[in-house]
């Protein structure tokens, strides 16, 4: 039986360049929601962009269903505007600094791994390269 609850991937904003807005709109647009619902939690999960129990329909927003549709190219372009070049390892540098960041994830957690696996994955499309760190 389907419970409620929520996961969520959140950035340490005094990071250098995770203080950058849209280095965060890309990692937003690289998450392949989706993907995730349907593969990892077997269609009972719904992706949505708020940390508000939808149940909650007076304080939960409709178009956090809708926000940052997974999308790679818009990441990319997202970046490549704000100076994120794409190199020949596949991932993106600016200034001799790679867009590189590490995810903490449970450990012991299979779920958790699966899902930085799938982000890890979806990420990379768009030039972004996650390691884990277990904790």
């Amino acid at each position: 039986m389907p419970r409620p609850g929520f996961n969520w991937f959140v950035t340490n904003d005094t990071d250098p360049i995770l203080s950058d807005v849209n280095v965060r709109k890309a990692l937003m647009y690289g998450m392949d929601r989706k993907t995730e619902a349907e593969k990892l939690f077997h269609g009972e999960d719904i992706p949505a962009f708020t940390p508000i129990p939808l149940a909650q329909a007076w304080a939960s927003d409709p178009a956090a269903l809708t926000a940052y549709p997974y999308d790679t190219k818009k990441a990319g372009d997202i970046l490549d505007a704000d100076g994120w070049k794409m190199g020949s390892d596949g991932y993106r540098h600016k200034n001799g600094e790679a867009l590189a960041f590490t995810v903490a994830i449970i450990a012991g957690n299979d779920i958790s791994t699966r899902v930085f696996e799938l982000m890890q994955a979806t990420e990379k499309l768009a030039g972004i390269k996650l390691t884990a760190k277990q904790s």
